[in-house]
């Protein structure tokens, strides 16, 4: 059984993780475009 301080450490670090993950993936989205942008200029 986990302790009330385990599940929310585990809440925690999962939207930590969600965040980071959702960070990642918009730089990416915002490099595809830039390189979108730059691949039609040249």
């Amino acid at each position: 059984m986990l302790r009330l301080v385990d599940t929310r450490a585990l809440m925690s670090v999962h939207s930590f993780l969600m965040a980071y993950l959702n960070h990642c993936y918009r730089l990416c989205n915002t490099l595809r475009y830039c390189t979108l942008l730059l691949s039609q200029l040249i």
